[in-house]
């Protein structure tokens, strides 16, 4: 069966899934003004807190518009690496890395209320996105944090067993990230490496109708997700005119049956 006649009798898969992308990743004299073209086919906004990105003002235009397109926000935390763009490794203690943590969901959550808009869930940037998924302590210790600034928020991630680890032993929210623009390899762990641009179409409508991907190994296999991230506009596009997105929050209180 050809996608279009999939499309057009609505048997993709995937019936509902959150489409994710970062906001307010600027900073002072650093500006990104492409961001604002994403959000118009998103259901969720990750708002940069300040540490690596986002200063005050590009955090209120961000809910400004997330406002204006009745889109759901999350704070979007990472280590105090302003010069680093949060990519580099930090080793803070756990009340350090608490402080952290609690500061940016804070910052977000003040501006917010200002929207009458509610802070629902917390993504990692960075290094410190790329330790929780390797350190199990580490994974423990920063998903603490987020309890303590927040218990209801839902905390998003890229691998399954310490989503599954931080789920058990803390009782906290998860919901698992596609990051539809990285090679995955043989345990489907998502590398530091993109696609290729030209197989990023296909990756999408295969994982829309099918509910799977390729590994870096050429194997193709199911991976179910809660939230896919996307950066490239053209890419979004596309998975936004097969399947409309809508929030994580939305969607697990449909599959219980209360909408």
């Amino acid at each position: 069966m050809k996608l279009e006649e999939v499309k057009n009798n609505q048997q993709y898969k995937i019936k509902a899934v959150d489409y994710n992308c970062d906001a307010a990743q600027s900073y002072g004299f650093y500006q990104n003004e492409d961001e604002y073209k994403l959000y118009d086919y998103v259901s969720s906004l990750s708002i940069s807190c300040g540490f690596h990105s986002g200063d005050p003002m590009k955090i209120q235009k961000a809910l400004t518009l997330a406002k204006e397109k009745n889109l759901c926000i999350g704070a979007h935390i990472g280590f105090p690496d302003i010069q680093g763009f949060g990519y580099r490794d930090m080793e803070l203690n756990k009340d350090e890395l608490e402080a952290c943590v609690v500061y940016q969901i804070g910052a977000l959550k003040s501006f917010a209320r200002l929207y009458n808009k509610e802070v629902e869930f917390v993504r990692f940037h960075g290094a410190m996105y790329d330790k929780f998924n390797r350190n199990s302590n580490f994974a423990l210790n920063l998903a603490r944090a987020c309890k303590k600034a927040d218990p209801w928020l839902i905390i998003y991630g890229g691998d399954y067993e310490h989503l599954t680890l931080i789920s058990n032993e803390l009782n906290v929210r998860t919901a698992f990230e596609l990051n539809i623009e990285k090679v995955y390899d043989e345990n489907l762990k998502h590398l530091n490496q993109n696609i290729d641009v030209e197989k990023l179409e296909h990756r999408v409508k295969a994982y829309l109708q099918y509910e799977k991907i390729h590994k870096i190994n050429g194997e193709f296999v199911s991976l179910k997700c809660d939230t896919i991230h996307f950066k490239n506009l053209n890419i979004l596009k596309i998975a936004n005119s097969l399947v409309k997105p809508s929030p994580v929050n939305y969607n697990k209180v449909q599959a219980s049956g209360w909408v």
